[in-house]
């Protein structure tokens, strides 16, 4: 069984003064679907930590670009420590909306608002797969980032992409928050 190390929601309290540190139960359902075992990991952790075939950038949260906040910043130097690792050491990554806005970032990219991608489903077409997705993001990839290459659109929007060596695989959707198997992430996982 593959196990794959899984980032979190970073949320500030500052009634108590704290850190924390989340992840949607359904995370659990999905690594069943896929037979792999995943573990959360904490911005207090380093990589070299866990054995571990697969990196997942989740998404939740805004990248700091975007939305200037403390926990931002500290999730994006995070996210893209742990993304240098993945490709350093060759691991396999699945990004997840905000992660897949965190790689474009790591390439050089940038990011644009867009309306109409939250709580939504329509339809994308990538290679020969025809999908049905739901959408929860308020930013998209407006310049790609180098060495990506786009998979999938949707009304201007990229949807899609993945690293030219096909160890990066990044899409806006959300398989966490749907209960069939998605044949574009089973070519990562």
């Amino acid at each position: 069984m593959k196990t794959a190390i899984i980032t979190q929601i970073i949320t500030k309290d500052e009634q108590r003064n704290e850190i924390r540190e989340s992840l949607d139960s359904a995370w659990y359902d999905f690594a069943a679907r896929y037979g792999i075992r995943i573990m959360p990991i904490s911005y207090k952790q380093r990589p070299q930590e866990f054995d571990f075939g697969l990196l997942i950038l989740s998404g939740g949260n805004s990248l700091n670009s975007v939305e200037n906040s403390d926990s931002n910043h500290l999730r994006d130097v995070f996210e893209k420590s742990l993304l240098d690792y993945a490709i350093k050491n060759k691991i396999p990554v699945l990004a997840i909306c905000r992660g897949m806005q965190v790689v474009n970032e790591y390439f050089g990219g940038t990011l644009k608002k867009v309306d109409g991608h939250v709580r939504v489903n329509h339809f994308i077409k990538i290679n020969n797969l025809e999908l049905i997705v739901n959408s929860y993001h308020g930013y998209a990839v407006d310049k790609l980032g180098e060495g990506l290459k786009i998979d999938a659109v949707y009304e201007g929007v990229i949807e899609a992409v993945s690293s030219n060596d096909g160890l990066i695989k990044c899409i806006m959707w959300h398989p966490e928050r749907t209960t069939h198997q998605d044949l574009y992430i089973e070519t990562v996982i």
